[in-house]
């Protein structure tokens, strides 16, 4: 946050903080092979108690589809 005089001088009231990257290589990988997964993010932002929809559970209702159907190759 900037605050700004009349006469035009600058202060920085509150500096912005960076996020912390990942430093645990195990989780960070294991979030970006989650994402590369997905075939599209159905969750909407700021949504609560719904259930997300992982990578897992789409190939699930992929596989449960193709059951309904009756065909029995998957697609991956």
């Amino acid at each position: 946050m900037l605050a700004v005089s009349e006469g035009g001088h600058v202060d920085v009231i509150v500096t912005s903080i960076s996020p912390m990257s990942r430093t645990n290589p195990k989780r960070r990988s294991r979030l970006v092979r989650e994402h590369q997964r997905r075939r599209a993010d159905p969750v909407l932002g700021g949504s609560t108690r719904t259930p997300l929809m992982t990578a897992y559970r789409q190939q699930a209702l992929g596989c449960a589809k193709a059951l309904a159907e009756g065909s029995y190759a998957f697609a991956t």
